[in-house]
């Protein structure tokens, strides 16, 4: 019976201190180094069967510890890149389960701090208050982080690998709790879930710091939101009315952060690194969806006579853009032969199509009859030209009941590709076009008197058709950037103790009278900060009125190239408390597209029809807007590649190595957005605008100068 190896060097241990013990503590030191040598041999003989002991592995052991570990690294690595995997993001949620606490306590001092603002603008009679806010402790998670490679815009050229994505999911499941009471009742949320995949562009790829141009957040498909509500919010629980409020809150978040709305910001000075663009992209193409029919729907209205029917309707929701077909009354197996299609812009491969079927009911909810939950546009494109194709019925949650077995419903898909129109070619109409405006700004407005902020308002009536597409712009807002300190309400006061009226010290400072005549008389109420936030508030306002800054595109579909294009100005006085409310157009300007591709600004606004004769007088400077007009054609061909784009396919199907095939860097075929002309400079507005700090504070250079001569004379 062989002796166990952890035996026998606990008895040469023994053996040792017994040795040292006889002889003396004098020897123990020279015994224990004389010990040492046959101990660390019988440790390296018996290694693997000592490890439990002493925590030593032999080296070859250790080595392949590590080719294991590398291999399944490697696996690992390839599975979470794979279509349907990312990479983990755990060191971020552990960073952030350690911070919580402190941004916790931020975010909810920061709502608590907008108690003023909201009894400012709500207006409630005894006013709101946070009875509690709680953002809970479970934190925001992320993951798993996707990368991958896209195609960008840089200037006029087309980049094929010109940026880079993060798709990053989020999941934030919260025991949030913030109620708001009032002197009737009090409204609260008790838990927040937001599931979904955010988006992080970083585009244009540039050659200076930071090396990308520009950054987007958005989601490419809506997230699922789910609120529970607490005191008089329980009412939005019930079920007619839960639905309607999930309705809201989707569309809201819809119209801020899902495709195409997003978050854009331009982080370089580079003048080919355009805003708008940033913000409203070119689409891919066009995906047209025709719901032709379905079959054996379940019946969930019961019938006198007969077996249980339904009334169904369909709704196809793309991005941000949702369509819904006529409700075909009792009837299983309904067809749709009118107002049964809708195009959607498509602006990434990774978009979904949410396609659901309802049976209408007059009283409460209405029921799911079936669903085809978040079929990719890849999926769908590939089934066009087809004509129509069935498609299974799945259910529309876990907890809806399932459709029956053979229930169907047929999409007839179409695509189009967003190519250039036939240049010279304006008789041809054979196909569709979409146009786009892009509206850069507003320059020559009056500072007070239209009742900003604005917004841009473009109708397109086609040629032999009555048919007018509309779209509106976003409003626009100010480039201005802060460049006032405690310097400022010491020269006001310095003028106004010198004789300066209020009037005088407004005009020559750029602010508005009331706000400077409030300042004389209670300025010790407030604090500084507290005078120069207002004061930048209202130098912001007043720039917005006079200079409103849009950078936006606007994409409207065409039956045909030759139409005439009518911009509105148009005044929203609601979201300026204390204005009067003028004419709701204030200026315009038609002008006929078709005969180019581009069709180049600055356009000059004019007074709409029956315009008051306050406006005529306020417009008397000529008021224009910088932008311009591009048309695309719809094909059904893809845009043919350049030849570089040809010869690295061709290198590549040839085997050749990825290090030897040069980066994508083609010239577009088309400009998909042309800069304007009179904004070939760099952009004013990023970060505040640093040419409007400039003159700003070249304007205030000359305040006392001016100010004063007016004192003495």
């Amino acid at each position: 019976m062989a002796i166990p190896p952890a035996w026998l060097l606990g008895c040469y241990a023994i053996v040792l201190l017994g040795v040292a013990w006889k002889a003396g503590f004098a020897f123990v030191l020279g015994v224990l180094v004389l010990g040492a040598i046959p101990a660390v041999l019988l440790v390296n003989i018996y290694a693997e069967e000592l490890a439990p002991l002493t925590g030593l592995v032999p080296k070859s052991s250790l080595d392949e510890v590590k080719r294991l570990a590398r291999k399944e690294e490697r696996e690992m690595y390839v599975q979470l890149t794979s279509e349907k995997g990312g990479e983990s993001a755990e060191w971020l949620n552990l960073l952030l389960q350690q911070m919580w606490p402190h941004i916790a306590e931020f975010g909810e001092k920061t709502i608590t701090d907008m108690e003023e603002t909201i009894n400012a603008k709500a207006n409630i009679p005894g006013g709101i208050r946070f009875t509690k806010c709680s953002l809970g402790k479970e934190p925001i998670r992320f993951g798993p982080i996707k990368p991958r490679v896209v195609p960008s815009y840089y200037g006029d050229e087309y980049l094929e690998e010109g940026g880079v994505e993060l798709q990053i999911g989020l999941s934030y499941h919260s025991d949030v709790e913030i109620m708001l009471a009032t002197k009737f009742a009090s409204v609260g949320v008790a838990a927040l879930d937001i599931a979904g995949t955010l988006s992080v562009l970083f585009a244009p790829l540039i050659s200076e710091a930071p090396f990308f141009g520009g950054l987007q957040i958005l989601f490419t498909n809506p997230p699922k939101v789910d609120l529970d509500f607490k005191g008089i919010g329980n009412l939005a629980d019930v079920p007619g009315i839960y639905s309607t409020v999930r309705k809201l809150i989707d569309d809201a978040i819809a119209g801020i952060l899902v495709t195409p709305h997003r978050i854009a910001k331009q982080v370089s000075l580079d003048h080919k690194v355009d805003l708008a663009r940033l913000k409203c992209p070119p689409p891919e193409g066009v995906l047209g969806i025709r719901v032709v029919r379905a079959e054996n729907l379940a019946g969930k209205d019961l019938s006198i006579v007969g077996s249980p029917t339904s009334d169904p309707y369909v709704t196809v929701k793309v991005g941000s853009d949702v369509f819904k077909t006529p409700t075909i009354a009792k009837d299983c197996n309904p067809v749709w032969d009118k107002d049964n299609s809708h195009e959607f812009m498509i602006y990434s491969s990774e978009q979904c199509a949410q396609i659901d079927i309802f049976d209408w009911d007059r009283i409460g909810t209405d029921d799911p009859l079936g669903s085809l939950n978040n079929i990719p546009v890849r999926e769908l494109r590939a089934t066009a030209g087809q004509g129509p194709q069935p498609w299974k019925l799945h259910p529309r949650g876990p907890k809806d009941e399932a459709p029956p077995e053979d229930a169907r419903v047929y999409l007839d898909v179409n695509w189009s590709w967003l190519t250039q129109p036939l240049d010279g070619n304006t008789s041809a109409n054979t196909s569709k076009f979409v146009l786009a405006f892009k509206i850069d700004e507003c320059v020559g407005l009056p500072i007070t008197g239209l009742g900003g902020p604005f917004t841009v308002r473009l109708k397109v009536r086609a040629a032999g058709s009555d048919t007018v597409s509309t779209k509106q712009s976003a409003p626009g807002w100010s480039k201005w950037s802060s460049t006032l300190t405690p310097a400022t309400l010491d020269t006001i006061r310095m003028l106004h103790s010198n004789g300066c009226s209020s009037k005088v010290i407004a005009e020559s400072m750029e602010f508005g009278e009331d706000l400077i005549e409030n300042f004389v008389q209670n300025g010790s109420s407030q604090s500084s900060e507290q005078w120069l936030l207002k004061l930048g508030e209202d130098c912001g306002e007043r720039e917005s009125n006079c200079n409103p800054q849009f950078e936006e595109v606007l994409l409207v579909q065409l039956p045909t190239r030759e139409v005439v294009a009518e911009v509105e100005l148009v005044s929203d006085p609601k979201k300026r408390s204390g204005m009067k409310a003028p004419a709701e157009v204030v200026a315009r300007f038609e002008v006929a597209l078709g005969s180019q591709e581009v069709t180049e600004g600055p356009f000059a606004l004019r007074l709409p029809d029956g315009a008051p004769a306050a406006v005529a007088e306020l417009l008397h400077h000529g008021p224009q807007l910088h932008g311009n007009f591009t048309l695309w054609r719809l094909s059904d061909a893809a845009p043919a590649p350049s030849d570089q784009q040809q010869a690295i396919r061709r290198r590549v199907s040839a085997g050749a190595p990825a290090a030897e095939v040069p980066r994508s860097r083609s010239r577009m075929p088309f400009t998909p957005f042309a800069p304007s002309k009179a904004l070939q400079k760099p952009k004013d507005m990023l970060m505040g605008g640093f040419n409007s700090a400039l003159n700003f504070g070249k304007s205030k250079a000359q305040i006392v100068s001016s100010a004063l001569g007016s004192s003495s004379k």
